[in-house]
């Protein structure tokens, strides 16, 4: 939706198209594409690999951090 910042005056909608195109790119993002009842599967799997990104980060960071800016006993 195109709206006028000073006014506040409708100015006209988006392209269908592009609006298809970034509902889709979310899906993918959040489902993996997919839809009904293999919906929840997908989050899982988005969720699960999140989970793996943020431990691969900390870990990274703990093997990369000098050993006088950590606890390491």
């Amino acid at each position: 939706m195109y709206v006028n910042p000073y006014s506040g005056a409708i100015l006209g909608t988006g392209s269908a198209r592009t609006t298809q195109f970034f509902q889709s790119m979310t899906s993918w993002h959040r489902y993996m594409g997919a839809s009904g009842e293999h919906r929840a599967t997908g989050r899982s799997a988005t969720g699960i690999g999140n989970l793996a990104f943020l431990a691969l980060a900390l870990t990274g960071l703990y093997i990369w951090l000098p050993k006088q800016f950590t606890s390491g006993v």
